[in-house]
């Protein structure tokens, strides 16, 4: 990966070079499987219901371990779903 500066010259960042490059791609694509995740996006925009419902079941996990972040949580999505747009 190149660095391009403001004078507009292109300057390769450390560990650049294609065996690197193609050792990084082959390290991430492992890890990939390795934890199942996936970078891709959801199909369709949700509704900000729908937000909001995936946050408050995700602040859930939250709820014995650290009591003011689900409260947050639960706040945010309350806030987020509100919210005129």
């Amino acid at each position: 990966m190149s660095t391009i500066l403001a004078n507009g010259l292109a300057v390769d960042a450390p560990g650049s070079s294609p065996a690197t490059r193609s050792l990084s791609h082959v390290l991430a694509f492992g890890l990939r499987l390795l934890t199942g995740w996936n970078a891709a996006a959801p199909a369709a925009p949700q509704s900000r219901k729908a937000e909001a419902d995936a946050v408050r079941e995700w602040a859930w996990t939250f709820a014995r371990t650290d009591r003011s972040f689900f409260d947050d949580l639960f706040a945010a999505a309350d806030r987020h779903e509100r919210l005129q747009g």
